[in-house]
């Protein structure tokens, strides 16, 4: 699926007559398709130390359940800190690999989730704290291009105004 194709699949999910949950539910599942991904998510809160990290919606593929399927939400506590610590400290997409990371304690939690590459990005709340939508891929190792990362971006900004009807949080 081209990048036009993806962006237009999305805005017509957001005009269909379902919950936010359910439209959010299709937008990753269809990005994560697009992008060849393992794991599509959305966390709550893009918050560094935060005390606590929901995952509302995970769309992944059979051979890579994430950590809301795991029931494995605490133990991914430090690899969701990370991430918001790098999205919030960026302006667009940042991309994570295990090599390029050197605190042994997040490399063992990327190991043990099977993350070979992850892409995240901030989607911003006009009410609430931000989120972080992201991808990743678990079965090979992924260099994301500068359009997979334009995608990603994309897709947060059009998901902005619905996200605040996902939770109340």
């Amino acid at each position: 699926m081209s990048i036009n194709s993806l962006l237009n699949k999305t805005d017509e999910t957001l005009a269909l007559p379902l919950s936010a949950h359910h439209k959010l539910k299709i937008i990753l599942q269809d990005t994560l398709e697009a992008l060849n991904g393992d794991r599509c998510w959305l966390i709550y809160p893009c918050e560094v130390d935060a005390e606590q990290y929901f995952i509302p919606i995970e769309q992944t593929t059979v051979d890579y359940p994430g950590a809301k399927q795991l029931k494995s939400l605490e133990a991914a506590y430090p690899v969701f800190n990370h991430i918001a610590k790098e999205v919030l400290a960026s302006s667009s997409p940042v991309d994570y690999t295990l090599s390029s990371d050197d605190c042994p304690d997040i490399s063992r939690i990327y190991k043990q989730f099977e993350i070979q590459a992850q892409l995240g990005c901030i989607v911003p709340s006009k009410s609430k704290k931000p989120w972080t939508l992201g991808l990743q891929h678990c079965a090979n190792k992924h260099d994301f291009t500068k359009d997979e990362k334009r995608l990603l971006s994309s897709i947060s900004k059009k998901i902005e105004p619905i996200i605040e009807q996902l939770l109340d949080v």
